[in-house]
């Protein structure tokens, strides 16, 4: 017998492995399972620009990038001894280094062989000097903004152009979209809900729309399979705590990698703990072989991926 409701998940075609090239863009969601896939020493990159929770930013961001253009000079601002800027999260600094990341994001997006677009919200806000949606506010004050609800036929058509173009540079790019578990209660219980509904059928316009765009319902899964709050950090119970996470993280695994990698994800979480183990007594013969074994697994490990990755896909 049955004690939960179980989301069911579709046996993706595309899967991934060790030889593909992963980037992920979104919330903080994205970042918890892109950073989990790097760990795994999967080739993965996470959020170039930061975190960013609604769609639209999603697209400028990848916009940006492909043209290689810069993002307006009326979205960077002194506030506070320091310079903003409203089109990335607060995280990113320097006009040098926006340059670079942008390059950086291009160069992923053109190489990868997945995508992952992970929304957070439909809230966003509007800056009233441009009339455009930007990523972040900075804590500057509220008065130069608009908080705006946004509609799926908007978001739409930001991602469809911009899907457009990266699938006509990059044809073998498969796009996987996931709405973000993780509820906005600041905007109240009743606007979080509108807010991901929204997320939920764009998603649907976006998977109708490209043949090469597919939806993992994470959010279901959150929301059905792990709704007992001993699945959520204690500090907030919006955030999923460890628990949680490895539900998450290994239904992903059984339908979205490639099983040949699983004895080698396996390996490499061995490997980790290794790596991550605290030595009492450093200088003992046991706490010597112990470090010799991890240098020869280690080694051992650099070698296979370098010969696993040589080889043309």
């Amino acid at each position: 017998m049955n004690y939960f409701t179980e989301v069911q998940f579709r046996k993706s075609r595309e899967k991934f492995d060790y030889r593909s090239r992963l980037l992920f863009l979104g919330s903080c969601f994205s970042e918890n399972i892109g950073q989990w896939l790097k760990a795994l020493r999967f080739q993965t990159n996470v959020n170039p620009f930061g975190i960013t929770y609604n769609p639209i930013s999603i697209a400028q961001q990848i916009k940006h990038s492909l043209n290689g253009e810069s993002f307006p000079r009326e979205h960077e601002l002194k506030y506070r001894d320091k310079t903003v800027y409203l089109d990335l999260h607060k995280d990113v600094l320097g006009k040098e280094g926006i340059l670079e990341l942008g390059s950086e994001l291009k160069d992923d997006l053109l190489s990868s062989n997945h995508l992952f677009l992970t929304f957070g919200t439909s809230f966003a806000f509007r800056y009233r000097k441009t009339g455009r949606i930007i990523n972040n506010c900075h804590k500057i004050p509220r008065s130069e903004f608009e908080k705006v609800l946004l509609n799926e036929s908007e978001m739409f058509g930001f991602l469809e152009e911009v899907l457009i173009k990266l699938f006509s540079e990059n044809k073998d790019l498969r796009v996987f979209l996931t709405v973000s578990p993780i509820r906005h209660l600041r905007h109240g219980a009743v606007d979080n809900q509108r807010s991901k509904a929204r997320l939920i059928r764009l998603c649907e316009m976006l998977e109708a729309r490209f043949e090469n765009v597919n939806y993992i319902p994470i959010y279901e899964l959150v929301m059905d399979e792990l709704r007992d709050y001993r699945f959520y950090r204690s500090d907030d119970f919006l955030h999923l705590n460890s628990l949680g996470l490895e539900v998450v993280k290994s239904r992903i695994q059984d339908f979205y990698i490639d099983p040949s990698s699983h004895e080698l994800i396996d390996r490499v979480s061995r490997w980790t703990k290794m790596k991550n183990h605290r030595l009492l007594d450093p200088g003992s013969t046991e706490s010597k072989e112990f470090l010799a074994k991890l240098q020869a697994e280690s080694e051992e490990l650099d070698e296979l991926f370098r010969k696993l990755r040589s080889i043309d896909r």
